[in-house]
């Protein structure tokens, strides 16, 4: 039997976790082959947590890792308390950690609109605030993934340059050379455009292009030396900047210790596109036209660039199951959405988590089916309201369309701080290992 929540404390502590190697396997516990596809956060994380629970794990990234990817990430209370858990060295992250505000500005107007105070969050969630770099991030997931401290847990297997072709619902994985291999388990984490999404869900479904961003990462120093830029950080590199302008917005916040500074213009999708729809490309002429609306303030921002990125920002209507047969999938790849709650990333790391927990102390491989219905039965309504309240800019429960009031069980927040308690005091190892302990008494004869 795993550790279930009658090692919990006494005192009935909503942010209660286990000791790590509480997880572990315990004597006769069976050990399970298990793929993961894709090495970005979600599928690092899924073999942290899996190793963690004693399986053998072998990741599938199709690249090389030869370059850097992508810009900053914001990791809320309910994400860092998980990656804590897992022993996360957020120094060697170099994370900025616990920023007081975040900060809103009008567009036409460089004074301060509105703020929400972050500095309470430590002490009400039990958990910070945090700002990473990606690649510092992603970095430290691979160290903990494929390099663990001696003794906590099994190293992964990362396998480079291995791009999958096919996953069968028997676990079998086929690769594009031709060589096929066969897991207890596979999980999909290869992005928005898994190649494994119908397998799961029975049919093809499509993402929408809903937003459109620009980003780009420029030295902290560089900004604070304008003078027009000093009011944003009067009180240190620790506050997350929104100037808003219609339905454009600018997004900046420090990252990296607090040296680079980490901007994303987000825009309408036509905004990037031509007349006929086609993508634009990346010219000094689109990030004026992306810019046009806001005030002269901000134009250091874009002077400062060394070079811009595009992204398409997707979202998708949340699936009703987010496994089948063998393969489970997670992350961008079971639950695309906007970052306009900073879940993305957050959302992905709880289902590593709840792999994990779920998968601990198996007494046999033929238990991956129950144990994977018990991840849709913990993960789909979570996942499911994370992306409805991502996906709107302007939240108004009183439009919300009443087939999506199940995935907050009768209580749907109205007010922001309804909408930060929905996130941020949710403890995803408590609730996996409430779901772990039903399965596990299902089980057990009469």
């Amino acid at each position: 039997m795993a550790m279930t929540l009658q090692n919990k404390d006494a005192d009935g502590d909503r942010f209660w976790l286990p000791h790590r190697q509480d997880l572990a396997p315990k004597k006769g516990a069976k050990s399970l082959n298990v793929g993961i596809i894709g090495a970005g956060i979600a599928g690092l994380t899924a073999a942290i947590a899996m190793s963690q629970s004693g399986h053998d794990v072998e990741i599938f990234e199709r690249s090389e890792f030869k370059s850097e990817m992508g810009a900053a990430i914001s990791c809320p209370p309910n994400s860092f308390r998980i990656l804590k858990f897992y022993g996360i060295d957020v120094a060697s992250a170099r994370g900025v950690v616990n920023p007081i505000q975040a900060v809103y500005y009008d567009s036409k107007e460089p004074g301060t609109k509105d703020y929400v105070d972050f500095s309470g969050y430590r002490s009400k969630y039990q958990a910070p605030w945090a700002f990473f770099h990606r690649v510092d991030l992603h970095n430290e997931l691979r160290r903990l993934a494929v390099q663990p401290p001696d003794g906590d847990r099994k190293p992964s297997k990362l396998r480079l340059s291995s791009s999958v072709k096919d996953v069968q619902l028997d676990g079998i994985i086929v690769f594009q050379d031709g060589r096929t291999i066969k897991k207890d388990l596979v999980i999909a984490a290869d992005g928005i455009r898994s190649a494994f999404l119908s397998q799961v869900v029975g049919h093809d479904v499509y993402p929408e292009h809903y937003m459109s961003m620009i980003r780009f990462l420029i030295p902290s120093h560089e900004f604070l030396s304008l003078p027009e830029a000093r009011c944003h950080f009067e009180s240190g590199m620790t506050s997350l900047n929104i100037v808003k302008g219609g339905n454009k917005s600018i997004v900046f916040y420090p990252c990296r210790e607090g040296t680079l500074l980490n901007v994303g213009v987000l825009t309408p999708p036509e905004v990037c596109k031509s007349a006929d729809g086609d993508d634009l490309p990346l010219t000094q002429d689109l990030i004026d036209n992306a810019t046009e609306d806001f005030h002269s303030v901000y134009n250091g921002l874009y002077r400062l660039k060394d070079t811009f990125g595009q992204w398409k920002l997707f979202r998708r209507a949340p699936l009703s199951i987010l496994a089948k047969g063998k393969i489970v999938l997670i992350g961008d790849a079971a639950h695309p959405m906007p970052p306009l709650r900073a879940q993305g990333a957050a959302a992905a790391i709880e289902d590593a988590a709840a792999l994990g927990v779920l998968f601990s102390d198996l007494e046999s491989a033929n238990e991956v089916p129950d144990r994977l219905e018990a991840f849709n039965k913990l993960r789909v309504r979570r996942v499911g309201g994370t992306q409805v309240l991502s996906s709107l800019h302007e939240w108004d429960p009183l439009k919300l369309p009443q087939e999506h009031t199940k995935y907050f069980d009768g209580k749907v927040p109205y007010t922001h701080q309804e909408i930060d308690d929905w996130f941020y005091d949710y403890n995803l190892i408590t609730k996996a290992l409430e779901v772990l302990q039903e399965c596990q008494i299902s089980k057990e004869p009469n």
